[in-house]
């Protein structure tokens, strides 16, 4: 029996770009398997709509540094209320992500790798981040697929 999981998806970018159209296709994706995806999206941000009209369970979330503290907790909330099962977190909140990943009771946790942050050992797993490529669409979402 394939066990469905709850995947939080978090993105802090107010926009509408490749990245928030790489979280709107993997969730996509995901959904299509059978998975229960929830994004956790800056408030007002271009993927709301996106996701919303998809049929996603969204959250605006106030990355910004002066509602981190606000922020963290209703994340924590909103990890607990829907059990996630895995967190996918290519935010640019760097530490507080991570610790929310550590805190988070996920069976899996998915982030940045960056030089000089060190926030990748609050993850189960990381992909190097780079600078010179944005997106890395097709690794992780293969790695996530496997983990189902």
């Amino acid at each position: 029996m394939k066990k469905f999981l709850n995947v939080l998806h978090l993105e802090a970018s107010p926009g509408w770009g490749g990245q928030e159209m790489r979280i709107l296709k993997e969730s996509q994706g995901m959904k299509k398997l059978g998975h229960k995806i929830i994004i956790g999206v800056e408030k007002n941000g271009g993927l709301i709509k996106h996701a919303k009209n998809s049929g996603f369970l969204t959250y605006d979330i106030r990355f910004k540094k002066i509602f981190w503290f606000i922020s963290f907790f209703k994340l924590l909330y909103i990890m607990k209320k829907n059990k996630i099962d895995i967190l996918i977190d290519f935010c640019s909140w760097p530490r507080i992500n991570a610790l929310l990943c550590f805190f988070s009771k996920a069976k899996w946790t998915l982030g940045f790798k960056t030089k000089g942050q060190y926030r990748h050992f609050a993850y189960h797993a990381s992909v190097d981040h780079s600078n010179k490529i944005h997106e890395r669409s097709e690794e992780h979402t293969s790695e996530l697929q496997s983990h189902s």
